[in-house]
């Protein structure tokens, strides 16, 4: 029963979240959106299929086009499902905010930036708690080689609950 209880006291923090664009240019912002449910089979490493039944079907919904110089923001409710921003005309950076567990079951806002789909825009991901790590991507490849030579496409970092971010488009 405990076990229960805890799970039942997840917090949920709400964030504000501002778009800042600094470029000479606009900037679509799209977000992700459940359009649908699908099936799939699985096959596991035994050969034995299965199907799993109603998956979400994603599909990018048209929120803003940033024009030079402008601003947005938006109050978003973090929780274990992670709310996404995709940016650019292709939609292929992707801004994730969620709240996660942290060290010793507390829990932490968790913030990640991800190029593995391209690189479009340069951006800054702050936020507005001190202390807390930026996440700059400048180009495509911004996140530097794993050990192995492999290019990394994303990054990702953690701050307390309820903490408020900025993301800057061709900061300075």
């Amino acid at each position: 029963m405990p076990l229960l209880l805890f799970f039942l006291l997840v917090p949920t923090a709400v964030a504000e979240i501002f778009m800042y664009n600094l470029c000479d240019y606009s900037i679509p912002i799209w977000e992700d959106e459940v359009i649908g449910l699908t099936s799939i089979e699985v096959v596991d490493i035994y050969g034995s299929t299965f199907i799993e039944d109603d998956l979400p079907l994603i599909g990018l919904k048209d929120v803003a086009i940033l024009d030079p110089n402008g601003s947005i923001s938006f109050e978003d409710e973090l929780s274990f499902n992670p709310i996404s921003y995709r940016i650019g005309e292709g939609a292929r950076m992707e801004v994730k905010f969620a709240t996660s567990y942290g060290n010793f079951l507390d829990f932490v806002d968790y913030y990640e930036l991800d190029i593995a789909d391209g690189f479009e825009v340069p951006m800054r991901l702050q936020p507005d708690r001190s202390g807390s790590t930026s996440i700059s991507c400048l180009n495509a490849s911004c996140f530097g080689m794993d050990v192995f030579g492999n290019s990394l496409t994303s990054k990702t970092a953690t701050v307390e609950v309820g903490t408020n971010f900025a993301i800057f488009f061709c900061p300075l």
